[in-house]
């Protein structure tokens, strides 16, 4: 069964699906910089659009206890929201220029903290159970980091120092525009140029399958089920 309906007046950029008070909603952000959530039973919008002035939105999380939504639009600025009520909670600046994930600690004025890692500027960030962030981007790898790698010395002058927990992918090098993770962390989709899809053992951290057909443009946005029983592209 295929169901669609008129969610933006402009692009769609980013899908995450949730549970909300035991039901089924989608949560859809645009180039309008807008955030809207849907009652996937019903097809109708759910009262309260999250919208604070942002530039378009490129990509949603959802945290792994369903009630914050992290939100990352052009402007390289990550707002959180509440899930349930669509207020906005606070938000942090990350900057999308570089091939680093940038990580900053309200609780610490703003301290930054960049990891490195990619090649390339990061293009996607999701988490689910024990992955504890994972990050996507145009150098076709997939990196999961650990919060613990926070606490690490910071390299000093011209030594190198790759913070990731593990890497996967990388040897087909093609670009990777969009991710998601389900709730306990054990299946990554991602998505990219020229309409691939592929399905990763987060646990294994392994290529589980990429023969996913039904684009042939770039794929913009994926999330997945939390329970993993199926993904949207």
């Amino acid at each position: 069964a295929r169901a669609m309906w008129r969610a933006h007046e402009s692009a769609v950029r980013a899908l995450a699906y949730l549970q909300i008070g035991g039901r089924a909603v989608l949560v859809s952000g645009g180039e309008d910089g807008s955030l809207k959530r849907w009652d996937v039973a019903k097809r109708n919008p759910i009262a309260g659009d999250m919208v604070d002035g942002a530039a378009p939105i490129r990509s949603i999380a959802l945290s792994p206890d369903g009630q914050l939504l992290a939100v990352g639009s052009s402007d390289g600025v990550v707002r959180l929201w509440d899930a349930a009520t669509g207020v906005r909670k606070q938000h942090l600046a990350v900057g999308d220029d570089f091939s680093d994930v940038l990580i900053r600690d309200l609780e610490k004025n703003g301290e930054e903290r960049g990891w490195v890692g990619h090649s390339s500027p990061v293009k996607a960030l999701s988490r689910g159970g024990n992955l504890w962030l994972v990050s996507a981007g145009p150098d076709g790898s997939v990196l999961e980091w650990e919060q613990s790698a926070l606490s690490r010395p910071r390299a000093e002058g011209l030594k190198k120092q790759d913070d990731f927990k593990y890497r996967m992918g990388f040897r087909s090098l093609r670009e990777l525009t969009s991710m998601d993770v389900n709730k306990d962390g054990a299946l990554i989709v991602t998505g990219g140029e020229g309409g691939q899809v592929q399905l990763w053992d987060g646990v294994e951290h392994v290529l589980i399958g990429e023969g996913f057909r039904g684009h042939e443009a770039s794929i913009e946005s994926v999330a997945m089920a939390p329970d993993g029983s199926f993904f949207v592209t």
